[in-house]
Order: C-alpha cells, then structure tokens, then sequence
C-alpha cells in the first residue's frame, strides 16, 4: 500500500520533504510550477535523498510542436527522472507509477 499526498506547491513540498524524506518512496511533480521549477525542485529532492523515485509530468512535453516545448522536453528528459508522463496521461499510467514501486 502507498500513502499520496498532495501538496498546494513545490514550494511546501520542498519543506515538507525536508523534515519527512525517509517515508517518501516517490514524487510526481509537474515541471513547469510557479516559484520552483521541476527542475529545480528535483535538484533539491536529489540532493536529499538521492535514490528517490521521481515522475515528471507535464503537458509541453510534444517534442514535434514547437521549438519551446522542444527545449523543455529535452530539459525534462536530462534530469533523468525515472518516469516522464505527458498530459493527457496514456491509459497505463497507473501501471506504470505501480512498476516504480516495486
């Protein structure tokens, strides 16, 4: 079983995180957030526990479209998360989140 929590920002996740990093196993984040970027946010997750499982999504991940949602796919994918979901998420998604787990 697993325990989600959702948090209002990446901002107080950070904090949250902080204090509680040896219970959390995974985080999903958006990239693009206001106040700390994902990436910005992962760097600081890494820094704390560097084994954390982390999901990325966002919906400017469409590497075809336009030359800025091509720089933040390729921002996104060079962070190495574990897993990179676009939006609208695929079918499976829930799968694979679960695999992670594992």
């Amino acid at each position: 079983t697993c325990k989600v929590i959702d948090f209002e920002s990446s901002v107080v996740l950070l904090s949250r995180f902080k204090k509680d990093y040896e219970s959390v196993d995974m985080v999903v984040t958006d990239f693009e957030m206001p106040n700390l970027r994902g990436n910005e946010l992962i760097e600081e997750l890494r820094k704390i526990k560097p084994n954390i499982k982390i999901v990325v999504t966002s919906a400017w991940l469409d590497t075809t479209s336009s030359e800025g949602k091509e720089l933040i796919g390729k921002e996104v994918k060079s962070l190495e998360p574990d897993l990179i979901l676009a939006k609208p998420y695929p079918e499976n998604w829930v799968t694979m989140v679960d695999e992670l787990l594992d």
